[in-house]
């Protein structure tokens, strides 16, 4: 049996937005205690709680954020994993769908065109993006991402004419 098989995955940089906001959130509970605390201000020990499981609990599950990439016998399926815990299949393909993948050195070549949906799984490191163009459910999508060498290899032999490496 000749299976052609490759994973990677990836973890997303943390951007400033998310960095300020939480900031914003840590301020803000600091905030709420004193004056909950404090000043005797009843109506602020809710919103403390509130912002305290925020603060430790949600927040960190959504900061942490990775893909993670799996290529089995011509099909690609791109998984969100959330806080190191919860996984979600985001995007599955077929090899058959894809018009192209190209690398970074090609992936410019696709940024101005016509696409219903654009789906971002990368790092945001655009020197080592590459690009899919897939028509799925009659969609024209452009999906990006970051695979390893080995997963390259077998997406170019399942579909040589398709992948373009470099």
């Amino acid at each position: 049996m000749n299976e052609l098989y490759a994973e990677a995955s990836i973890q997303v940089k943390t951007t400033f937005k998310q960095t300020f906001l939480k900031v914003l959130l840590i301020i803000g509970t600091v905030l709420s205690a004193f004056l909950a605390i404090g000043l005797m201000l009843v109506v602020f020990i809710p919103v403390t709680a509130i912002l305290v499981v925020l603060c430790f609990f949600a927040f960190p599950r959504l900061s942490k954020l990775e893909y993670e990439y799996i290529f089995c016998d011509g099909r690609l399926d791109f998984d969100r994993i959330a806080g190191g815990a919860k996984r979600k299949t985001m995007l599955r393909i077929e090899m058959e769908t894809v018009e192209i993948v190209a690398g970074p050195a090609n992936a410019s070549n696709y940024e101005n065109g016509k696409f219903d949906q654009v789906k971002d799984f990368s790092n945001g490191v655009k020197a080592e993006t590459f690009v899919i163009i897939s028509n799925n459910d009659s969609k024209r999508m452009k999906i990006l991402f970051n695979p390893s060498e080995k997963m390259v290899e077998c997406m170019y032999n399942k579909a040589p004419s398709k992948v373009k490496k470099y």
